[in-house]
């Protein structure tokens, strides 16, 4: 696979990604919607969205970094929200949702830090020639 399609890949998985999560993000914040932690969320839905749509629209070139900086923010984003809720549990806390909040966000967490691996990877590799 070359790499402009595999930049394509990763440009529509986060669109379809983001068409998931930011309905049921701010349903979930409703109607906090002025929070920092929501407004932390919209920062990286909109600049994985803006990520997206600049990779997918630089063809034939490849510009993957936009959607680099979206994967860290929000890889960043999870880890804070992951490790939030670790330590809420070990002081004896009870999570909302239980154990499906717990390794929901465990897997977003895992699958943000894919996506920047990958995103951050074919930045590294990036030259106006692939």
């Amino acid at each position: 696979m070359s790499s402009r399609a595999a930049e394509n890949r990763l440009a529509y998985f986060t669109l379809v990604y983001l068409a998931c999560y930011a309905p049921i993000e701010t349903w979930a914040s409703w109607p906090h919607l002025t929070s920092p932690f929501y407004l932390i969320d919209a920062i990286g839905m909109a600049q994985l969205l803006w990520g997206s749509v600049h990779s997918l629209a630089a063809r034939p070139r490849r510009a993957p970094g936009l959607l680099a900086a979206g994967w860290a923010w929000t890889a960043a984003n999870y880890w804070r929200a992951f490790f939030d809720r670790v330590r809420y549990v070990n002081e004896g806390g009870n999570l909302q949702l239980g154990a499906p909040e717990y390794w929901t966000v465990g897997g977003a967490l895992v699958m943000a830090l894919l996506c920047l691996a990958l995103s951050a990877s074919m930045t590294a590799r990036r030259t106006d020639q692939s």
